[in-house]
């Protein structure tokens, strides 16, 4: 992740970004699907997380970087974590969603930010810090991918960034751009979940395409996320295969952590992901879902997944 945005995320997550003014140009703008539009470096405390948390951290993943017009872009997934505790238990507020950074000069000169998952005292940011919640927002995105071409130095540089912009298309729906990162006949496995009672039983056994499931799934639930940790990528001839695990910490299906599993982000599904090299690039070709439960032990402050 580029040093300027990790100093960003910190920064906003220990509620002084005031302090890092200098990180921001001088003509900054931001729009946020919370709090709205912050206009210059005078209007940074609109984005104030001010409150008495024992624990504050982000967990950060599916970064994507271009460049557009000048500019240096930077997509992102990020869950900024507000907890409290009361004894052995631990009560988080969480608050996630996609960033869009514009850089220019080493500096921020815009920030985009869509809130789409959200957890525990909402209550709080709602009266506290004037947010507007993820009902209030849904149908109001900023964060798109424009169609950019990139430049890898590596072919698993390359399937990671392909494997995340898909991601994002299915986040956002753009499924003008799925030729690019997928095959034309691209399908969706979606094995042992409950996803066939919507899909129909062929989402079980031969899949369905990808352009369905991109519709279907948005439709299913406002708070669907793709935050992915890759685990494994193998490349055999013109055939890859990578193995990665999705992060949704607002469906841990309670509303407190213990001293245990505070630093333990939740992983609900596991995703196999084939790709096939198509006029020399990386495509997608199907993906395979499957339900797991588990908690991953983290240290840091701002954590890449």
């Amino acid at each position: 992740m580029r040093t300027l945005i990790k100093q960003y995320l910190n920064a906003f997550i220990k509620n002084n970004l005031p302090e890092n003014s200098s990180l921001f140009a001088e003509n900054f703008h931001a729009d946020f699907s919370t709090i709205g539009g912050v206009n210059g470096r005078s209007e940074l405390r609109k984005l104030s997380t001010a409150g008495r948390f024992e624990i504050r951290y982000n967990i950060v993943s599916n970064e994507i970087n271009y460049d557009v017009m000048g500019n240096e872009i930077t997509i992102l997934n990020c869950f900024h974590f507000f907890v409290n505790r009361n004894g052995n238990e631990y009560y988080p507020l969480i608050l996630g969603g996609k960033y869009k950074f514009f850089i220019k000069n080493n500096q921020i000169e815009e920030i985009l930010f869509d809130l789409e998952g959200e957890m525990g005292n909402t209550y709080l940011a709602k009266t506290n810090w004037n947010y507007h919640l993820v009902t209030e927002t849904r149908t109001q995105k900023r964060v798109y991918l424009e169609d950019t071409e990139a430049h890898y130095l590596t072919e698993q540089e390359e399937i990671k960034d392909v494997v995340y912009r898909l991601m994002l298309i299915t986040d956002t729906q753009q499924c003008n751009l799925l030729k690019k990162y997928a095959t034309d006949n691209a399908v969706v496995i979606l094995s042992d979940t409950t996803y066939p009672e919507q899909y129909g039983p062929a989402a079980n056994e031969r899949g369905i395409q990808l352009e369905q499931f991109i519709a279907i799934n948005k439709q299913m639930e406002d708070q669907n996320h793709h935050s992915l940790k890759i685990i494994d990528i193998r490349i055999s001839d013109e055939k890859a295969y990578v193995r990665a695990e999705m992060f949704e910490p607002a469906k841990m299906g309670y509303k407190h952590f213990d001293v245990l599993s505070v630093y333990k982000p939740y992983y609900n599904e596991s995703w196999q992901i084939e790709m096939e090299k198509k006029e020399g690039r990386w495509k997608v070709s199907s993906m395979k879902n499957q339900p797991i439960s588990k908690f991953q032990q983290i240290t840091y402050t701002t954590l890449e997944i």
